[in-house]
């Protein structure tokens, strides 16, 4: 499969690539992944500051709390992977699984998802934070009520903030219930490295690929 990935706000493609690394190897050497850097320069994420170089920038896709913007990233995104494509699956982790979940549902009210699956790792974005955006009255973007019909997996942490799991099960509760699988860690709002839970967040994903019917 043909992934293309997105990451945080405050963090950069080559720190996702780090991130994500020991998913990557368990999940084996038939996947490629291309990693796709925000527009808009920014401050570091105040937990990545350390993993920066002095001259390494941070980015992020959207100015958070810019409708406009959100929607200007989701058209951005959908000119990528026009360009880009084809991809088989999308997997984003924090504001980029924001993103990537906001491009699916517009995609799909357009009945043309162009990927067959996602994987979402500590969505940051939830239902309160769409409506005081816009985005949940805004045609071109609003939540539809049906489900994500594509599989998806879902990632979190047990011990991020109470935000953080609303905002990570309100993206389980948007997609379809027979399509998703999930995992839970025991870490806060990361993508964690340990034998144990990458064994887990694979499994989840691995489902996912199942039901998306593409080896």
């Amino acid at each position: 499969m043909r992934f293309f990935c997105l990451h945080g706000t405050g963090s950069n493609s080559r720190l996702l690539q780090q991130q994500i690394a020991a998913v990557r190897y368990e999940l084996g050497g038939r996947h490629t992944y291309d990693f796709v850097e925000g527009c808009f320069p920014c401050e570091a994420h105040p937990a990545l500051k350390g993993s920066l170089s002095a001259d390494e920038q941070a980015f992020s896709y959207s100015e958070p709390s810019d409708a406009a913007s959100w929607r200007h990233a989701v058209e951005g995104l959908d000119d990528y992977v026009a360009n880009e494509g084809p991809f088989d699956g999308v997997i984003g982790f924090s504001a980029g699984a924001s993103l990537a979940i906001l491009w699916l549902l517009w995609r799909q009210q357009q009945q043309d998802v162009p990927v067959k699956m996602g994987v979402f790792f500590s969505n940051a974005i939830g239902p309160d934070q769409l409506k005081s955006l816009g985005l949940g009255e805004t045609a071109e973007l609003q939540l539809s009520a049906e489900d994500l019909k594509i599989p998806t997996a879902h990632i979190w942490g047990s011990c991020d903030d109470c935000e953080g799991r609303a905002n990570a099960e309100c993206g389980l509760g948007i997609c379809n219930p027979d399509r998703r699988s999930m995992y839970v860690h025991g870490k806060g709002h990361e993508i964690p490295t340990s034998a144990d839970d990458t064994i887990g967040m694979v499994k989840a994903i691995d489902r996912a690929i199942l039901r998306a019917g593409v080896v």
